[in-house]
């Protein structure tokens, strides 16, 4: 329960009136069975059961949790990892960045912890990318229509629910099968991106930051190398947003090895990932190669790990399991894992020294501006 004192410092006053009236004075537990389940007209308007076990839920992001951690990618050293070991990406319209603990810590720009809102005995660390998936349909949309040559028009109709990433990674694909090539990311080698046109969720929590791209030519491929160039400012900004979670991610390893002080590692070792962004997977490889970790996708791309978080949660009301632990575990579902390409090791070490600079930078103007 939420106590007067930490409710006061938040500046949530009347939440506490009357013994919380607003908000109610009991917590239940994700995944405990509410009251008698499904009574009366809903039972029936619904076709269930009267009596049908009815669970406390959780927001869309969390149950993104449940439905991804415990995939089984049939490697035992990945599938025996602690939850606390894993980091969770749920793609949408922004990338939430889920970390659990077992003590409480507290990472500036990170929201939380957050004490039980997925499991009972862990704390969340929730950071992200704001505008993550929009930022990245707007890119491909303007990359595409350059090599396309093809003007870009603001709310087009005929175009406007074209699949721009896709037509992208299909054209990355044939320049790789074109060339020869094994990557295409260094076409992206001089080009660098602050990917933060909506603002810094995490790890600087400053809504009024800005992008930047570094290494911008005439935007026309006639002028500017042709396709590569359009292909690079792309692919560069894909890179941005692997680059920002190796940045949030670094800044909660940091926390914990400074706030605990237990000498074993703190280090995270895989990332699972879900949400749109899966499917295109010059996105999911930039996060493995950057960050040095593996990542876990569900087998099938049309896999909704979010509803099956929902599922896990109806599980664990039904009774039949222990724990919420053991419902997502019974329910997890087939995945495959993508490996990090160690050739790319020292051009991303590069790329990531920059990236922090132009994140410096970024920050030192922002401060100059405020204080004028």
């Amino acid at each position: 329960m939420l106590s007067s004192k930490q409710a006061l410092f938040a500046g949530l006053r009347k939440l506490i009136e009357n013994n919380f009236w607003k908000i109610g004075p009991i917590m239940s537990k994700p995944g405990a069975p509410l009251d008698q389940g499904l009574i009366g007209s809903s039972s029936r308007d619904m076709g269930l059961m009267p009596g049908t076990a009815v669970a406390v839920g959780m927001i869309d992001a969390h149950a993104g949790c449940l439905g991804i951690l415990f995939t089984k990618t049939g490697d035992e050293q990945i599938d025996q990892l602690e939850i606390t070991e894993k980091l969770a990406l749920i793609c949408g319209t922004s990338t939430c960045h889920m970390a659990f603990t077992k003590n409480p810590i507290h990472v500036p720009g990170v929201w939380g912890p957050y004490p039980g809102v997925v499991f009972p005995d862990l704390y969340l660390l929730e950071a992200g990318q704001s505008s993550a998936g929009p930022i990245l349909d707007e890119m491909a949309k303007k990359c595409f229509l350059m090599i396309e040559k093809l003007p870009v028009y603001h709310n087009q109709t005929s175009t406007r629910m074209i699949k721009y990433q896709k037509l992208m990674c299909q054209k990355l694909d044939e320049y790789v099968e074109r060339h020869g090539l094994v990557t295409t990311f260094s076409l992206a080698e001089s080009i660098h991106v602050w990917p933060d046109y909506y603002g810094n969720r995490s790890p600087y929590a400053d809504s009024a930051m800005t992008g930047a791209v570094l290494g911008l030519k005439l935007e026309s491929p006639d002028y500017c190398g042709g396709v590569e160039y359009a292909l690079g400012l792309y692919l560069a900004h894909v890179q941005a947003m692997a680059l920002m979670t190796r940045l949030i991610m670094d800044s909660i390893e940091c926390e914990k090895r400074y706030q605990f002080s237990s000498k074993t590692s703190q280090k995270f070792k895989a990332l699972y990932l879900c949400g749109g962004l899966q499917r295109n997977a010059y996105f999911v490889q930039a996060h493995s190669d950057v960050c040095l970790l593996p990542v876990i996708l569900t087998e099938s791309s049309r896999d909704e790990p979010v509803a099956r978080g929902a599922a896990v949660l109806g599980a664990a009301a039904s009774g039949d399991f222990g724990s919420l632990e053991e419902a997502a575990t019974s329910l997890g579902a087939r995945g495959r894992l993508i490996k990090p390409d160690r050739q790319m090791v020292d051009y991303y070490a590069r790329k990531y020294e920059i990236f922090r600079k132009i994140g410096d930078l970024m920050l030192e103007i922002r401060k100059e501006k405020s204080s004028d």
